[in-house]
C-alpha cells in the first residue's frame, strides 16, 4: 500500500467523513494524533465517536466506533463504555454478515483513500443511526 502523509491522511478521513458534519460531528484538532508509525483522527459527536487510524508498520487502515458521554470517549474499561472496531459491532449489534468489499463505491488513486472511503460507505449502510449521533446506538 502506498501510504499518505499525515496531513494527506487527515485530509482524507476529513473528506470522506464529512457527510457526519450536518449531524454534529466535529474533527477536533487535539483528536489527533501522529507518530513515526502511527496516525489517528477522531470523529467525535454528542453520543457516538469515530476513529480511523492509519498503522505504518502493518500497512493498514483500521475504523472504531465508540460511545462519547459529556464530550469525552467512554471506553470498555468504563461501566456502560464502548470502543471497539466498526466490523465486530456490526456483526455483534446489527447482525451483519459480511465483509466490506461491497461498499467499495468509485475507485481513488491510492488504496488508502480507498480503504477509508469503503469504511464512510459501510457506516452510512450499516449504522446510519451511528451516523446521525444516535443516542440509541448503543442500546
Amino acid at each position: 500500500m502506498n501510504l499518505p502523509d499525515s496531513k494527506s491522511f487527515f485530509k482524507a478521513v476529513e473528506c470522506a467523513f464529512s457527510f457526519l458534519r450536518p449531524a454534529g460531528f466535529e474533527f477536533p484538532e487535539s483528536g489527533r494524533e501522529s507518530t513515526p508509525t502511527y496516525d489517528s483522527i477522531l470523529i467525535l459527536g454528542k453520543n457516538v465517536a469515530f476513529a480511523v487510524s492509519l498503522d505504518r508498520r502493518d500497512e493498514c487502515i483500521d475504523f472504531y466506533i465508540a460511545r462519547v458521554k459529556d464530550g469525552e470517549v467512554i471506553r470498555n474499561d468504563v461501566p456502560g463504555g464502548y470502543w471497539g472496531h466498526f466490523h465486530g459491532f456490526v456483526v455483534k449489534h446489527r447482525k451483519y454478515r459480511g465483509g466490506f468489499s461491497e461498499f467499495r463505491g468509485v475507485s481513488h488513486k491510492d488504496e488508502a483513500t480507498s480503504s477509508i472511503s469503503v469504511y464512510a460507505n459501510a457506516l452510512t449502510a450499516l449504522a446510519p443511526d451511528a451516523a446521525m449521533d444516535s443516542e440509541k446506538v448503543f442500546g
